[in-house]
């Protein structure tokens, strides 16, 4: 049985990465990089990981990250194949760059208490 893709942000956010190691992360600033899961240690989660990512360049926070099922897969319909997944897990253009929010649409969930 192939492995499941997460449907929705909120749930790839709160994956373990262990869970995810079949997928790669596009991650957009300067210029984009493509990680894959497997090579990162299997600890935390991918919210810990997205929060985390910096620019080699500028050393500003990613402005995207997308979650993909193949790198290669935009060609993949072209040779009969079906269309690539992805999963925007952070976009600084859509967000603010607080994190991800809490489900209730409370502080975000790595918010210090006051």
């Amino acid at each position: 049985m192939p492995p499941t893709l997460p449907h929705d942000r909120a749930l790839a956010l709160a994956a373990s990465l262990r869970s995810l190691r079949h997928l790669w992360l596009a991650v957009e600033c300067c210029g984009t990089s493509i990680i894959p899961l497997r090579t990162l240690p299997a600890r935390g989660t991918l919210a810990d990981v997205a929060l985390a990512l910096r620019c080699k360049k500028c050393g500003d926070p990613a402005r995207r990250a997308v979650l993909l099922d193949n790198p290669a897969g935009d060609m993949a319909p072209i040779w009969g194949g079906r269309e690539p997944w992805r999963l925007v897990v952070l976009d600084a253009a859509t967000s603010d760059r607080a994190g991800p929010r809490a489900p209730s649409g409370g502080p975000p969930w790595n918010a210090k208490p006051p």
